[in-house]
């Protein structure tokens, strides 16, 4: 069984791309400007047969092979902007929430993290402090920033969060096992999708990236 995810970040308005999410030039690569998303959009829209799926329905189904749209850090415009260009299509997305930063001047609020999974959106961890290399952070400070991202954010919802994907993109076994062996145990789904395994970076150009194709990482 394959899958595919469509990595993305945050949308702005015009070029203000410190108006969401992490400020900088470095993180405002991964940003595209309203007008470029929705021709992404337009182009997966031309593309696909099926709606892009939620991994929470997957985990039940794993029949498809199934395309998911990420999107990490959990800036601003994920309440703003995004979540609405996508129900207008009748699609819904999976935000990936940097924890530490909820309720920061440009990153989504506990409300707004409530209100984007009320509509039908799935919510997961981008870790709780997004570290640089997450890879080579130490065993105690990766199970640290899955157990206490996940804990978070269970509290917001009220629900198990059972997705997630690496910052930075610096994917590990470490990492992996960490996630599977600690805050994820407890759901009783017998299974957790990692979400950085399956991703493909889109860029602003419209590029994808990927190594070996999108691939499911399911324990």
């Amino acid at each position: 069984m394959h899958a595919l995810s469509l990595e993305y970040h945050d949308v702005v308005e015009g070029r203000d791309f410190d108006a969401s999410g992490f400020p900088g030039a470095g993180p405002a690569s991964y940003k595209l400007t309203r007008t470029d998303f929705d021709r992404h959009l337009d182009a997966i829209a031309h593309e696909v047969r099926r709606p892009p799926s939620r991994a929470l329905e997957w985990l039940k189904d794993m029949t498809r092979d199934p395309l998911f749209l990420t999107f990490d850090d959990g800036g601003l415009a994920a309440y703003t902007c995004i979540g609405d260009a996508l129900e207008r299509r009748g699609w819904r997305g999976h935000f990936l929430v940097t924890v530490q930063r909820i309720g920061a001047p440009t990153f989504l609020s506990a409300a707004h993290i409530r209100q984007l999974r009320a509509r039908g959106h799935v919510i997961g961890t981008h870790s709780y402090s997004h570290p640089t290399r997450m890879g080579a952070c130490t065993p105690e400070r990766i199970l640290d920033e899955w157990q206490r991202s996940v804990r978070v954010l269970a509290d917001i919802l009220g629900e198990p969060v059972v997705t997630g994907s690496v910052p930075g993109g610096y994917y590990a076994r470490s990492v992996a096992e960490a996630a599977m062996g600690g805050p994820y145990a407890p759901t009783g789904l017998g299974a957790t999708v990692d979400l950085s395994a399956l991703a493909t970076e889109v860029s602003p150009e419209g590029i994808l990236y990927g190594e070996d194709g999108a691939r499911a990482v399911v324990s």
